[in-house]
């Protein structure tokens, strides 16, 4: 491949992956704020990681997991949502 090819690959794998981190930034949830030592309970309880935990109440993660967690938070736990 000529050099001018390679540069032209490389920006548009560039190009998307600042895409992709836009898009993720847009679609962000709202934290949900908990008393101290409640990630380490929810941990527990859905036996995942403390970061896992951590990714869900900050709106970082929208799997099934995070869901249960950030609802279980908000009901369960007296979590505040935050714009």
């Amino acid at each position: 491949m000529e050099k001018s090819s390679i540069s032209l690959q490389r920006s548009l794998i560039i190009k998307k992956r600042c895409k992709i981190i836009k898009m993720d930034q847009s679609n962000k949830l709202n934290r949900i704020y908990t008393e101290r030592g409640t990630g380490l309970k929810l941990a527990k309880v859905f036996d995942c990681t403390p970061i896992t935990v951590c990714n869900a109440l900050a709106g970082k993660s929208s799997s099934k997991l995070a869901m249960k967690i950030r609802r279980t938070a908000l009901n369960q736990y007296n979590g505040k949502e935050i714009k």
